[in-house]
């Protein structure tokens, strides 16, 4: 098991504000640094299948955003939604970045539903 210093250690301040602003909105599982596939994704709602990505400035580099894009696709042929966030919106209002988020586990649900229906 983690020490909660080790868990400190490996995780942003960004992404620990937005955990604590999604536990105010959800009170399902929240799994920060977790292991999908060959990659770690920032946070996982595994309740929706939600990945969430707290992305800086380094994202926005061509090299960066192109193995971004990658782990996307690889992330969403396994049945995942990819959120992605600004780490500058998530420091400015992270109540409203937790609340989309929401959104989407909705959103992502329903689409969930619906394509279940479909297929009987």
């Amino acid at each position: 098991m983690e020490s909660l210093r080790q868990w400190f250690l490996r995780t942003s301040r960004t992404e620990r504000v937005l955990v604590s602003a999604l536990k105010n909105v959800y009170s399902g599982r929240i799994i920060v640094q977790a292991r999908l596939a060959r990659y770690h994704v920032d946070i996982l709602l595994p309740e929706f299948w939600i990945v969430v990505e707290v992305d800086g400035p380094w994202h926005w580099t061509e090299e960066v955003s192109r193995s971004d894009s990658s782990k996307d696709a690889e992330l969403r042929s396994l049945g995942y939604h990819v959120v992605r966030l600004p780490c500058e919106q998530v420091r400015a209002n992270p109540e409203a970045s937790a609340l989309y988020v929401l959104e989407e586990m909705k959103r992502n649900n329903a689409n969930c539903y619906a394509s279940r229906t479909s297929q009987t």
